[in-house]
Parts: structure tokens; C-alpha cells; sequence
């Protein structure tokens, strides 16, 4: 009999609190966002009335992973990844500072390109994709929606660790001027899995 791997106390806490708290719902009304599952998404506008201090949503205080926690599986044609932060910083070879559109600042971000991770799961071309959030939002599109416009797996923002509060710990962006740059269901923050559609 084969184990099935279960959350980590820590990240199904996460998980939980992000939900509860609807931290990305009140995000992708605050912002924008549409919130839509589809490739061919397009943004809207928020509502007048929908402020918040914080644009990712009011997020609880939650603990930074554990070491040796998983913060990403990528399962794809060719298998299953899992991946812990650390292991996704010493794969960090990216760097890029976009126009954040959430916050509306510029922010350098390093990361694992997702061209990359798509790659050693077998999520190439047209094979659809979902990226998958903690809280179980998530974005279906073609894995080429992620490479044409290089696509990157942020691990850490202004050289330190992404915070829960700030899309952390890891999240997906996109280089300014990109198709991905402007489609902002794509911008996938509090990223937990990346499967096939």
C-alpha cells in the first residue's frame, strides 16, 4: 500500500485560515480581478464601494512555512514534484522588478521560471493547466500562457520572504509589457499546486 501525502499541520493551517479569512475573494473584488477560471479571462472593474488597506484581502497572522514543509506540488505526464521553499530558492535563478499591479508599486521579485517547473512535469504547449491557491482558487490555461510570456514562480520579493498577507509564500508574475502581465487571474498568488486541467 502506497502512502498518500497529507498537508502539513502548518500548511493545512494555512489553507484554513486563508480560506476562512477569504483572503483572495476580497482580494479579486478589491482589486479587479475577475476571478474567473477561464484562459481568456479579461479584468473588470471593482466595484466603488470595495476598499481595503490591504489589496491581497485582510489575511490572518500565519507562521512562514517549516524547512522541510512542502509549498508546491506539480504533478504533470511526467510525474509528481513536490518542492520546499528552500528547494524553490536554490532553484531561483530570475529576477525581475514589474509593475506589481495589485499594490500598484515597483517590486523585484526572484524566482524559478515557470517554464521550467511546467517543463519537468511534462506541461508543455497547449496541455492545460491549473494553478491552484491555497484557499482553491484557481486559473486553467494552456502551460503556453505561462511560458510565452516567461512566466515566473516568485519566492522571494525585495530579497526577503513573500508574507501570507502579500500573496506569499510563493506566487506567479509576469515581466511587464506581457500578455501575462495584464491578465490578472494569471498573477496566481498563495500558490499550493500546479496539475493538470
Amino acid at each position: 500500500m502506497v502512502a498518500t501525502p497529507q498537508l502539513g499541520v502548518d500548511r493545512r493551517r494555512r489553507a484554513v485560515a486563508l480560506a476562512t479569512a477569504v483572503v483572495l475573494g476580497v482580494a479579486l473584488v478589491a482589486s479587479g480581478c475577475s476571478g474567473s477560471e477561464s484562459a481568456d479571462s479579461s479584468t473588470t472593474t471593482a466595484p466603488a464601494n470595495a476598499t481595503t488597506s490591504n489589496p491581497y484581502g485582510d489575511a490572518p497572522a500565519i507562521d512562514p512555512p517549516a524547512p522541510d514543509e512542502v509549498v508546491l506540488t506539480v504533478t504533470g505526464p511526467a510525474g509528481t514534484a513536490e518542492y520546499t521553499l528552500e528547494q524553490l530558492r536554490q532553484r531561483a535563478t530570475t529576477k525581475l522588478t514589474v509593475d506589481e499591479p495589485f499594490v500598484k508599486q515597483r517590486i523585484e521579485f526572484a524566482g524559478v521560471p515557470m517554464a521550467e517547473l511546467l517543463q519537468a512535469a511534462g506541461l508543455t504547449g497547449d496541455q492545460q493547466v491549473n494553478t491552484i491557491a491555497l484557499n482553491n482558487y484557481k486559473y486553467a490555461a494552456p502551460a503556453s500562457v505561462f511560458t510565452a510570456s516567461n512566466g515566473m514562480l516568485a519566492v522571494t520579493q525585495a530579497g526577503g520572504d513573500i508574507p501570507i498577507a502579500q500573496g506569499g509564500p510563493i506566487r506567479i508574475v509576469f515581466p511587464d509589457g506581457t500578455p501575462g502581465s495584464s491578465n490578472l487571474d494569471a498573477w496566481n498568488w498563495s500558490l499550493d499546486r500546479i496539475e493538470p486541467a
